[in-house]
């Protein structure tokens, strides 16, 4: 899988962390997606470059995630990231929004 995304997306780029640094686990996302959707894998590597941990539910393989999303999200789209904070869930449906919402984050957190 991560052999398709570098080919799709590159490799990490030269100013991301390096090899060495600490994975970061962010509480409060959760990423609704399918196995075989591009703009998901666009997500997800995301996640990989930027050493990013979320809870991940698979659409085609978790019973109730499709409802989830449905009820939270209002529609069946993916990728969405559901994005708990202070006691109230937004909802991103492009990959783009998605992917800069990550990153923005993981500056955050390099940050401190």
């Amino acid at each position: 899988m991560i052999s398709v995304l570098r080919s799709l997306f590159g490799d990490r780029p030269s100013n991301s962390r390096s090899a060495d640094s600490e994975t970061v686990y962010m509480p409060g996302l959760t990423l609704y997606y399918t196995p075989t959707c591009p703009f998901c894998a666009k997500v997800q590597w995301a996640l990989v470059k930027n050493d990013i941990v979320i809870e991940k539910k698979n659409l085609l393989g978790s019973s109730g995630a499709r409802d989830e999303l449905i009820q939270g999200g209002g529609k069946p789209t993916v990728p969405c990231l559901k994005i708990e904070s202070n006691g109230e869930d937004r909802w991103l449906y492009e990959s783009d929004d998605i992917v800069a919402y990550l990153e923005k984050k993981a500056r955050e957190e390099a940050l401190g």
